[in-house]
């Protein structure tokens, strides 16, 4: 049983553990990481927290692997999702709404296991900007509404949308 409640999460219906604090030092992790551990192994799916746009669909093989950037129509939030087990099928340009699939929980990049890393930013005058300052940055334990505490197993009971198949992958 699950510790604590989200009011929004990337994964839906689905135990995760809280593996890396957002801003943990000495590092300064500009991400919180976030872990299924399931028994689905590499199958389970990533849900987009916004109604956006993808604004980068991209692969870093010296830290994020497959990762994707969605902005948020409204608040102009974006919301970086780090280690994809692939690259999205989703093209830059391509509208997303909230419990939409974007991507399957992976270990690409520089990663030491099977996670996903999540950053935000407020990209309302400007552009991601990567290795920011801390105030650039918005903490995405605030956001889920669950404390920055590594170890914390977490749950979010939402309706992911249907008719919407990542391919390779037999959920959603």
């Amino acid at each position: 049983m699950a510790q604590y409640n989200a009011k929004i999460a990337p994964f839906i219906n689905i135990e995760f553990v809280v593996t890396s604090e957002w801003w943990e030092q000495p590092r300064n992790h500009k991400g919180l990481d976030i872990a299924t551990y399931s028994s689905a192994g590499t199958n389970v799916p990533v849900y987009s927290m916004c109604n956006g746009e993808i604004v980068v669909n991209s692969y870093d093989d010296g830290g994020f692997g497959n990762y994707i950037i969605m902005k948020d129509s409204t608040s102009k939030m974006g919301f970086l999702y780090a280690h994809l087990r692939d690259r999205s099928n989703l093209a830059v340009g391509s509208k997303i709404t909230v419990g939409q699939q974007v991507g399957i929980e992976g270990t690409t990049g520089h990663s030491t296991g099977i996670h996903l890393h999540v950053e935000m930013q407020d990209l309302t005058n400007h552009d991601w900007q990567y290795q920011a300052e801390k105030s650039v940055y918005s903490n995405p334990a605030d956001f889920l509404g669950i404390p920055n505490v590594a170890g914390i197993t977490v749950i979010y009971e939402g309706t992911p949308r249907r008719g919407w198949r990542y391919p390779h992958s037999s959920t959603c």
